[in-house]
């Protein structure tokens, strides 16, 4: 296995609003090149790689299949919308019914719904359409609507990336604070979002009412957008680019011999089914190998090779 491995992705969450009808893992192409309208590995260009080899890796998230027909937790479909559902504003003095269907606001967003119960406070204990009984909560009247409609149009997600939104993405630790509480972010924030041992840009496109994170990768179609974990997210990082270097010509350079010192970090040229990478020392191996990364590559291109497969000092343009 090399630095073109095709990696494996991750499993996708089952219900939030409609995601996870889906994997996504990128097809085999010449190089790790992003076509970020569709979500894929486009063809590398003859000027970024002498020669392709035979297996690429995967760069992009997961895509996953978001629609308005889609069962929950609850076995009911879940419907959510951004515009207004129109409908009747729910006073104080409106008289509400045990199971009568309503629209509920949360966090700029509308949700179908169902009445649970009329409080004694005035409050609404509401059941969220799709969501489990653990999502229920008592609400104010002003974020109810009755009459309304979430349209299935509502919730359909383009079919490319935001026009302007180009994909950031690296193998390298961005820096930035760490995530712990949903109180450190909202929709729109942008975000640092680890997928698969890499980093990528992105925003926080929702949060939904049982308290998970989704996200939006810049660069991709809505499709793409996914629900992570707290711990997968830094704010105020920079990612920067790592650029992945070939050749089919002899770098040059140091042969690295057993008795070569070599340190974690220390940049080397790596050879790999007859072509030369660059790349760097990750550690070194009780055996004799070594660890290396792949400039341009995630980590989980990462492996032991021979010291006989290393250079050091050489030239890749």
């Amino acid at each position: 296995m090399g630095p073109m491995t095709v990696g494996r992705a991750r499993r996708g969450m089952d219900v939030v609003f409609g995601l996870g009808l889906g994997l996504g893992v990128m097809p085999r192409v010449a190089v790790a090149q992003i076509d970020a309208g569709h979500g894929r590995a486009a063809p590398a260009s003859a000027a970024s790689v002498s020669r392709a080899p035979e297996q690429a890796r995967p760069v992009a998230p997961p895509t996953h299949a978001r629609s308005a027909e889609v069962r929950g937790d609850d076995g009911q479909v879940a419907r959510w919308a951004s515009t207004d559902p129109g409908g009747t504003h729910v006073t104080p003095q409106m008289p509400l019914q045990v199971h009568q269907s309503v629209q509920i606001l949360w966090h700029s967003t509308w949700y179908e719904g169902s009445v649970v119960a009329v409080n004694a406070n005035g409050t609404v204990r509401i059941h969220y359409r799709g969501y489990g009984a653990g999502s229920d909560e008592d609400v104010d009247r002003a974020n109810l609507r009755v009459g309304g409609t979430i349209a299935a149009a509502d919730v359909q997600p383009p079919t490319g990336p935001p026009a302007g939104e180009t994909v950031v993405w690296s193998p390298n630790d961005p820096g930035g604070a760490p995530v712990s509480s949903l109180a450190q972010i909202a929709p729109g924030r942008p975000v640092q979002i680890r997928w698969n041992s890499s980093w990528y840009q992105g925003r926080v496109a929702h949060i939904t009412p049982d308290g998970h994170v989704i996200i939006h990768y810049d660069g991709y179609a809505a499709t793409s957008d996914a629900q992570v974990a707290l711990g997968d997210l830094r704010l105020g990082g920079r990612i920067v680019p790592e650029q992945s270097h070939s050749t089919d010509h002899d770098p040059g350079g140091q042969h690295v011999s057993p008795r070569t010192p070599l340190a974690p970090g220390q940049p080397v040229q790596i050879r790999w089914q007859g072509s030369w990478y660059t790349g760097r020392v990750v550690s070194l191996g009780s055996r004799g190998n070594v660890l290396i990364h792949y400039d341009g590559y995630g980590a989980s291109s990462d492996e032991r090779v021979s010291r006989s497969r290393l250079r050091i000092g050489g030239t890749i343009p």
